[in-house]
């Protein structure tokens, strides 16, 4: 793995410049994909597709901020990965964007980057934060093997609170993935994950295995969902299990 010289973003509501990772070159070595898509890539650290402002503390995504070129040496600046508070927070001032119900105020710029999105635009971002914040609740309560990934083996338990909001995310997100034929093994998965196997099975009983969704992921898919198991778990990489 070989860095650049970090790449800057400025933030569309106050400007302020966010240093991000970028890499010469990198590797898949020592990688793991879990069933929620979720990747882990040591050696090809990948920014996230959203982003919260170190200096006005709001999130925006990277494909809305103007990309400028750093200077000096390579390394340095952040993936800017969220943790499940992030994502929480992301969720409530995106979803104001997304509804404009005017219940929390849009940040600056935010109206005018909505008014440049077609309905498509707006669900894939949509679409996209809403995987994130499941990978996010993921990857604090539900991962196994978390001395490796995220320095403790007994993390803490998701609230009332936290479950429900995990519950309101993950049927949105089945929502705007109803009419793609391609993500139905997402679709099981988070069907699966909310605790919906009969669903999850009957969908999976429609599947057609294609290059971007092979039989064998189906399988380990219906052999958890006969276990009633929720959790995520590993399709590929290094596994203790």
């Amino acid at each position: 793995m070989v860095y650049d010289t970090p790449s800057h973003y400025a933030c569309p509501h106050c400007g302020a410049l966010k240093a991000i990772v970028t890499l010469i070159s990198g590797n898949t070595f020592g990688g793991t994909f879990w069933s929620d898509c979720r990747a882990f890539y040591p050696m090809l650290p990948k920014p996230s597709p959203v982003q919260r402002c170190s200096k006005c503390g709001h999130f925006f995504f990277l494909r809305d901020a103007q990309k400028r070129q750093g200077r000096g040496y390579g390394g340095g600046g952040t993936k800017g990965e969220l943790s499940w508070e992030d994502s929480k927070a992301a969720l409530r001032q995106f979803s104001a964007e997304w509804q404009q119900t005017g219940a929390q105020p849009l940040p600056r710029g935010a109206k005018r980057l909505l008014r440049k999105l077609s309905p498509q635009a707006r669900n894939e971002r949509e679409y996209t934060m809403r995987l994130l914040a499941v990978h996010a609740y993921n990857d604090a309560f539900c991962r196994r093997r978390k001395r490796r990934f995220f320095g403790s083996e007994d993390g803490p338990e998701p609230d009332a609170q936290d479950r429900e909001l995990f519950r309101r995310n993950a049927e949105r997100l089945l929502e705007l993935m109803k009419d793609e034929p391609s993500q139905i093994l997402l679709r099981v998965e988070i069907l699966r994950e909310l605790g919906r196997f009969d669903e999850a099975r009957a969908l999976l009983d429609t599947f057609s295995p294609t290059p971007d969704n092979p039989e064998n992921v189906a399988k380990m898919l219906r052999k958890q969902i006969r276990k009633k198991n929720s959790a995520p778990f590993i399709i590929h990489g290094d596994s203790d299990d």
